[in-house]
């Protein structure tokens, strides 16, 4: 569930010269790269993270997901977020969890039966949000603490090594929050150490699901206005208007399935609609479909994290 997250610590002289030893270390070892600067700020990486050293504080900022599997395509575990930034810890020979949390992206990808445009025709910016983003596969709704990203994750899925997808579609549901960590997520303060705390860990799971369920949603889609700049388009709108003025896909494709129309016309037909931007009538209940699906992979989340922390093998601290 958890993304990339950024987090920020305050240093004392003696604890930088302690990191830089150790960064040095490990960039002679080949664990790390170092990032020449002509400032005082030394940038170093390792793997997929971005560690930045000045005087007074280290920032560390990356895909965790990304650290342990490589994509993002799968999931972060409660357990596997534990061993990952236990591991950080001891890599650096330094403690985090006191670290303050500036950023973290929370995020599940759900197979869906549909295509991504259908869903994300329905979706509308929650209370207090804005649209930021909107294309065919991608939406942002925005606030002054966070960002509501839902968009199709296909085609870096079939990318993905090993990774097999259904027939469907791979939705990507996903929550960025870069202010006010603590308020926005009801905890009582930032530390990553809440990450490390079950009740605090679920909280968070449990605001992920909550906010999407604060998206609301159309049983029809909004008339878009017609384009008079592109002759294409313009026919394509005009088209679409049309199937949905008879009675949308559903009635069309009903009508086609008589012996009258020949096989070649119906599949031209068909072909003609789906191709067509605004030419489906979308089912409303895809909502219903997406948010099961969500908030399954959220139980299930939670379900995982409490038998990891009642198991007497698994330390969190």
């Amino acid at each position: 569930m958890i993304d990339t997250i950024q987090i920020v610590k305050n240093i004392t002289q003696e604890e930088r010269e302690h990191l830089l030893q150790v960064l040095a270390l490990k960039t002679k070892s080949g664990s790390f790269i170092y990032y020449p600067s002509d400032s005082k700020l030394v940038v170093n990486s390792y793997k997929n993270l971005k560690l930045l050293l000045a005087d007074n504080k280290l920032t560390i900022s990356g895909s965790l997901t990304k650290l342990h599997y490589a994509n993002n395509i799968q999931q972060l575990t409660y357990h596997q977020l534990i061993d990952l930034l236990k591991s950080l810890e001891t890599l650096l020979s330094f403690p985090l969890d006191d670290a303050i949390i500036k950023r973290i992206d929370i995020a599940c990808n759900v197979e869906a039966d549909e295509q991504v445009s259908s869903y994300l025709a329905l979706l509308f910016p929650p209370k207090g949000h804005k649209l930021t983003h909107y294309e065919s596969e991608t939406k942002y709704f925005q606030n002054g603490n966070k960002t509501y990203c839902i968009y199709d994750k296909n085609k870096e899925a079939k990318k993905t090594p090993g990774y097999l997808m259904s027939t469907g579609s791979l939705i990507r549901y996903e929550l960025r929050v870069k202010k006010n960590v603590a308020k926005e997520l009801g905890w009582q303060d930032a530390k990553l150490s809440n990450l490390y705390d079950l009740e605090s860990y679920i909280k968070l799971i449990n605001w992920f699901w909550m906010a999407f369920c604060k998206i609301p949603f159309k049983k029809e889609l909004q008339d878009s206005p017609l384009d008079f700049t592109n002759i294409k388009r313009l026919k394509n709108q005009l088209i679409a208007d049309g199937i949905k003025y008879n009675g949308g896909e559903e009635v069309l494709y009903s009508a086609i399935k008589s012996p009258h129309v020949k096989r070649t016309v119906r599949f031209a037909i068909r072909k003609m609609i789906s191709e067509l931007p605004n030419g489906r009538i979308i089912n409303w209940h895809l909502i219903d479909e997406l948010g099961v699906k969500i908030s399954a992979k959220c139980q299930h989340e939670v379900y995982t994290a409490i038998h990891y922390s009642n198991d007497p093998t698994f330390d969190a601290k």
